[in-house]
């Protein structure tokens, strides 16, 4: 179905070959939020593919609410959600039962300039975190992504995942310095915060992603349509 260009006013059967192409109307910028959902997504479980001349953002999960969600929030540069790997491919992976995956489902952007800058994440050979300076909307997402909300035993406390920065600990900690956090200790593979941190990351978080509720305690959530 053709969409209308939000620069021309024009409908286009393909939005990225229309500005690519034309010579007076080139891409739209990208907003401060959605750079911001990029950063957090990179963080996480999203990935920077290029593509030609330029980039696109792809996420593969589980979680379609989530998906449909990031579709909203990329409107005219985004390309849609469609179905994933089964949850039997999945499981071959690991050697595992398919019982215990589910089907993934795939988002992406199209080509954008403005996505080419994060491939320099990429020039070492493996995801690296440059400086980030956090905002609310982007460790929200790394959070969905890589966090986990460890509520058992007499825990009530934030855990991320970083296996991938453990050599980077002075980087991730000033992150967190800069906006007011502190980390409480690193694990071979992951920061955990106090129990008291842990309630200011939440507050400075906000509500819930679709789907990703019960990373959230009950008492931080105050917009129950997610």
């Amino acid at each position: 179905m053709p969409t209308k260009c939000p620069n021309c006013g024009e409908y286009k059967s393909s939005l990225g070959r229309h500005w690519s192409r034309a010579k007076d109307c080139g891409y739209p910028d990208m907003s401060n939020k959605q750079h911001e959902v990029v950063v957090g997504l990179l963080m996480g479980d999203g990935n920077i593919e290029e593509n030609g001349n330029y980039a696109r953002l792809r996420a593969e999960m589980i979680s379609e609410n989530y998906l449909e969600y990031l579709d909203d929030v990329f409107g005219v540069f985004s390309r849609g959600v469609s179905d994933g790997r089964s949850a039997e491919k999945l499981a071959s992976y690991h050697g595992a039962d398919p019982k215990n995956y589910n089907d993934s489902y795939v988002w992406a952007t199209g080509n954008h300039p403005e996505l080419t800058q994060y491939l320099s994440w990429y020039e070492s050979g493996n995801k690296v975190y440059p400086n980030i300076t956090l905002t609310p909307t982007i460790l929200k997402h790394w959070y969905v992504g890589d966090g986990t909300y460890d509520n058992s035993a007499s825990h009530d406390r934030i855990k991320i995942g970083l296996k991938n920065e453990i050599e980077n600990k002075k980087n991730i900690e000033k992150m967190f310095e800069e906006v007011g956090f502190e980390v409480g200790f690193w694990t071979e593979d992951s920061i955990y915060f106090s129990k008291q941190e842990s309630s200011n990351l939440f507050e400075y978080m906000g509500n819930p992603l679709p789907d990703f509720g019960y990373k959230w305690p009950e008492r931080f959530i105050t917009d129950t349509t997610q």
